[in-house]
């Protein structure tokens, strides 16, 4: 059963911005520009991809997780140290799903882990997947995770296709999310070969992290969202008994020509689950940004590289 926390903290690793002139807000800190009356020398890495550092409470007690790393093999690592942040008291490493702007930093991630433990889908080991481009270019998705080099590396790897409490009942992972909304597709032009031939990849090994704070209700976390962002909101309180929706964060993939009929129904359904906060990043697109923010106004936060969010707020 998942226990409910006191505060959770969400640290930005890596997105696919960096803005050093975002202003803090309450419950939003970003990362100061300088110190000493100096400005920084150097600056934090935004890429295409994602990873978030996760700090909950309970009382006296404190869990911390990671959720994805980065496209590159760069960005995160880099962004740690620069953020000054020691993983060692990381309990694991949740991957949301196997695409390549999710699992760069794998590797790095989880040496700096004291007891590496990784928290997957067994279909994110799945190859070969491939992305169908609208003119026809198939490309293949690099493999930058596999089990094999998991097990030599000695990580402990929990794969589950349903739902796993970690970090001491602190953090749930949904597992497949069921798939009910009208209008979210999944990912066009993903396709995987099976047993010789091209099927369409559905990417059933999505999932997204749920948190519940107490009083407030649940954070659900994502990574890209290919079940939908909606999808999986509403199956995050069908695993807790129904609870309230306290915020939503993370890639909602909203971006590009495929989804922009999409954007809209989504934010109604969003708003219709009342969160106090809503965090576009990653894919969700500039358009779907802009319109959350015209929409859903103060409720909807910015994320940059190196933003702490820290939730009640």
């Amino acid at each position: 059963m998942l226990e409910a926390v006191d505060e959770l903290e969400i640290l930005v690793v890596v997105d696919n911005y960096a803005d050093t002139l975002l202003p803090s807000e309450p419950g939003v800190a970003r990362h100061p520009v300088g110190e000493d009356g100096q400005l920084a020398a150097d600056t934090l890495l935004a890429e295409h991809g994602l990873c978030l550092l996760l700090k909950a409470r309970s009382g006296d007690h404190t869990s911390a997780i990671l959720l994805d790393a980065g496209y590159s093999p760069v960005a995160a690592p880099r962004n740690i140290d620069r953020l000054g942040e020691d993983l060692g008291d990381v309990e694991a490493l949740v991957i949301s799903h196997g695409h390549e702007d999710h699992v760069g930093a794998v590797t790095s991630l989880l040496d700096r882990l004291g007891r590496p433990m990784l928290v997957v889908h067994p279909e994110a080991f799945h190859v070969p997947r491939y992305w169908c481009a609208d003119d026809g270019t198939l490309y293949q998705v690099p493999v930058l995770l596999t089990r094999e080099e998991m097990v030599d590396r000695g990580v402990q790897i929990v794969e589950s296709r349903g739902p796993t409490l970690i970090g001491d009942g602190l953090f749930l992972t949904t597992g497949e999310i069921p798939r009910k909304t009208s209008f979210e597709h999944g990912l066009p032009g993903s396709v995987k070969g099976v047993n010789g031939k091209l099927v369409p990849d559905l990417v059933v090994d999505d999932q997204a992290i749920i948190v519940d704070i107490r009083g407030h209700g649940l954070v659900v976390i994502s990574g890209c969202a290919h079940a939908g962002i909606v999808n999986s909101v509403r199956y995050a309180r069908e695993l807790t008994d129904d609870r309230p929706i306290h915020a939503v964060l993370g890639g909602f993939h909203l971006s590009g020509e495929p989804f922009r009929a999409a954007i809209e129904p989504t934010i109604s359904a969003l708003r219709d689950e009342k969160p106090a906060h809503v965090v576009p990043m990653h894919c969700t697109g500039v358009d779907a940004v802009s319109r959350m923010r015209e929409t859903l106004g103060d409720l909807c936060s910015i994320s940059a590289v190196g933003t702490r969010f820290r939730f009640p707020f």
